[in-house]
């Protein structure tokens, strides 16, 4: 009977850690679908040269932060756009 309650547990244990993954694996599936969409916005609105923003999005690990370039990309120049971003992947380094 213990081990009968014991592989029940492991097989509970497997679910829920199976369960985790998913979940991560959704929530990243998502972040890299809103950089892909910044890149390409960023792209329309500043050419070629937009291809500097690239890494530091990679970069950028708070979809909240990711909605928050969304707006910068349509308003900054690029110059500024670049060091807010900058200036976002160093504090999310910090914390």
């Amino acid at each position: 009977e213990f081990r009968s309650q014991l592989e029940e547990r492991a097989r509970g244990w497997t679910e829920e850690w199976l369960e985790q993954g998913r979940a991560e694996g959704r929530t990243e599936g998502r972040a890299e679908g809103e950089r892909g969409l910044l890149q390409r916005q960023a792209t329309l609105r500043f050419g070629a040269s937009a291809r500097r923003l690239n890494p530091l999005l990679d970069e950028v690990r708070s979809r909240a932060k990711l909605a928050e370039i969304s707006d910068w990309i349509m308003v900054d120049p690029l110059d500024q756009l670049i060091a807010k971003v900058e200036a976002a992947v160093a504090d999310d380094r910090v914390h």
